[in-house]
């Protein structure tokens, strides 16, 4: 059995970092989903049919999309205006993120990102990133404030950070579950 309130949190904290970080537009919003991290974060194992179906018929307070397959095999879900604006209005933002996102917006250093991990929960993880690409991952290992996976670099003038679900980041990285050794 596929438990769409999970894709619904996914979907809803997808659009509200993104909130967070540009503002809000009353548009539509299409988000692009591999049927395998669907099944994953829905605890089902349907068939690309079988869940644009149940992303068509899931309905909640805050959330109505629309589901259909993309080009290149991904699973679109686009997102109605309307459930933008309820996401805008109803779901109140994570101290956590705005703090982060508006200190990442004003430039600030890998040093001032790990403090506000800390500043939410003393136990955060700061350990150096699995590959080149990164400089730290970031993350909280009881999943408070949230259970994300945070990728980040120093760049010119600031940071910039990648946001992964679990799931996405250890398919990403399953050799490196983010045991490195703490900076």
């Amino acid at each position: 059995m596929t438990e769409l309130i999970k894709l619904e949190q996914n979907i809803t904290d997808t659009i509200k970092e993104s909130q967070i970080k540009l503002g809000f537009t009353p548009n539509a919003v299409t988000l692009f989903y591999p049927l395998d991290s669907l099944n994953a974060i829905t605890g089902g194992e349907l068939t690309t049919e079988e869940m644009i179906k149940a992303i068509d018929e899931y309905k909640s307070e805050i959330l109505s999309c629309k589901a259909s397959l993309a080009q290149d095999g991904r699973i679109a879900v686009t997102v109605s205006e309307e459930s933008v604006r309820a996401i805008h209005e109803k779901v109140e933002a994570s101290p956590f993120l705005v703090e982060f996102i508006g200190a990442v917006k004003e430039g600030c250093s890998l040093e001032r990102a790990a403090e506000i991990f800390r500043k939410y929960n003393k136990n955060a993880v700061i350990t150096a990133a699995p590959d080149d690409e990164f400089d730290l991952l970031a993350y909280f290992p009881d999943g408070e404030p949230d259970g994300c996976r945070y990728c980040l670099q120093d760049d010119l003038g600031g940071i910039t950070y990648h946001r992964f679900t679990k799931l996405d980041y250890d398919a990403l990285y399953p050799e490196k579950s983010g045991d490195n050794t703490e900076k």
